[in-house]
């Protein structure tokens, strides 16, 4: 149907097809663009939100802990009151094969795509993905250290598949600017020729190709200084294996499951922990012992309520019984 074009006087005109001289709709794809990267700074905002109203209305129907394992004047706790702090937190992703990580990864592909695919019709579209990528590792750390529960670790030796994206997506941008530049903006009609415009985006293509892969192998994928750091530790880590093979036997003892103590503790027992080794100020501690305070004497009204309507209602029949 043609494409929207903004004039001089700031009036919008529908252009048709036959009006454009093959160009594409340029004004729109940077409408697009903006609109898209908007929504994903409102995403950071619903991404701290939601695990806070998850919390609070879990909290809202959770009975309150019957041991406050915290000493107030001190401002300290003990481990059951951190292990309890962190399972009343919501899980991080959906479950344990498939965690929060698939959704923050997936969040960084699009960011990527679009400042790297569009540039050149919106040229912020950089600096806001470079100050969107800022915001992001900050809502996704603070979400990680506080919001939700800690996930499980896991060893892995890099991104993974994610990588893989990440190459298409540049590859993909590389032709796709090329192709703003030669189809949308139209910037080798004017100066080279009556050319195909195909034989410019074939040529300017392989080009950057050519200097792509000419990148690819001069720099090298891992630093010089990363390199040697990794094999003097691979290194130090032999010679302590293989001392500690020579001098340590490895002799199995045999254990007898009724000298096992399975007995479970209290959990005001243990060892009182400063909450600055698990990344938690006191305040925080506080605060949470007043939240629970707080549900306890929530709890108490509400036993005494349903109590009042027992009696009320047994006293009511009890009357009924006497008439």
């Amino acid at each position: 149907e043609g494409c929207v074009i903004t004039d001089a006087e700031g009036t919008q005109n529908l252009v048709p097809p036959e009006e454009m001289y093959g160009r594409m709709c340029q004004e729109e794809v940077s409408t697009q663009v903006t609109m898209v990267l908007c929504v994903e700074f409102a995403k950071n905002a619903l991404e701290l939100i939601k695990p806070l109203v998850k919390t609070h209305f879990s909290n809202w129907f959770r009975p309150a802990p019957e041991v406050i394992a915290v000493d107030e004047a001190r401002g300290v706790a003990r481990m059951a009151h951190f292990c309890q702090d962190s399972m009343e937190k919501p899980e991080y992703g959906a479950s344990l094969e498939v965690d929060g990580t698939f959704g923050d990864y997936l969040e960084l592909m699009i960011l990527l795509g679009h400042f790297t695919l569009f540039p050149l019709v919106f040229p912020l579209a950089p600096t806001m993905g470079f100050i969107l990528l800022l915001v992001e590792l900050r809502v996704d750390g603070f979400k990680l250290f506080e919001l939700v529960r800690r996930p499980l670790p896991r060893s892995a030796e890099d991104i993974g598949n994610w990588f893989y994206v990440i190459m298409a997506i540049s590859w993909t941008s590389m032709f796709t600017n090329v192709g703003l530049v030669v189809f949308t903006l139209g910037a080798f009609d004017e100066y080279f020729g009556d050319l195909p415009r195909w034989v410019y985006f074939v040529f300017l293509a392989g080009v950057l190709s050519l200097f792509k892969v000419f990148l690819q192998i001069v720099v090298p994928d891992v630093p010089h200084c990363v390199t040697i750091a990794e094999e003097h530790s691979d290194h130090v880590r032999a010679q302590i294996d293989k001392t500690y093979a020579e001098d340590v036997p490895h002799v199995q003892e045999k254990v007898h499951l009724a000298a096992l103590d399975l007995t479970v503790d209290d959990a005001n027992t243990g060892q009182w922990r400063d909450p600055a080794e698990f990344g938690i100020s006191t305040t925080r501690i506080r605060k949470r012992l007043q939240a629970i305070r707080k549900r306890r004497k929530k709890k108490a009204h509400a036993a005494a309520a349903a109590a009042f309507v027992a009696g009320a209602g047994s006293g009511a029949a009890a009357a009924n019984t006497v008439v």
